[in-house]
């Protein structure tokens, strides 16, 4: 004879509890995003294409956030699904070493150069 089982069934909390995080959470998550946007404009104007997006993976072969060259051109691949730390930091280290006298950069991200530990 089958027994019958109780489902259990999570309800979804309410929107005021869905937020993320607190506004001083959310206040740092812009800011890196504004730096993720700057640093991605300087690559880009000294020649390094930055391609953000979902990497895919499939059975034989794991792709990898990171500097590559395609032919003369250099790309970099950041997972779009990365933390924002993590994608300030890809950044920092494809920049780190470079000539970037001419390409204006505010101090949040000057200082973020200097003290990258890849410089």
């Amino acid at each position: 004879m089958a027994r019958a089982t109780k489902s259990k069934v999570r309800k979804r909390p309410p929107a005021s509890a869905r937020r993320r995080g607190s506004a001083k959470d959310r206040k740092k998550s812009e800011k890196l995003e504004s730096i993720i946007d700057e640093l991605r404009s300087a690559a880009e104007s000294i020649g390094i294409r930055v391609r953000r997006e979902r990497l895919l993976r499939e059975v034989g072969y794991h792709v990898r956030s990171g500097l590559c060259r395609l032919d003369d051109q250099e790309i970099l691949l950041v997972e779009s699904e990365l933390d924002a730390d993590v994608q300030v930091d890809l950044l920092l280290g494809a920049l780190s070493g470079r000539d970037l006298s001419g390409v204006p950069l505010s101090e949040d991200a000057l200082a973020m150069l200097r003290s990258s530990p890849t410089a």
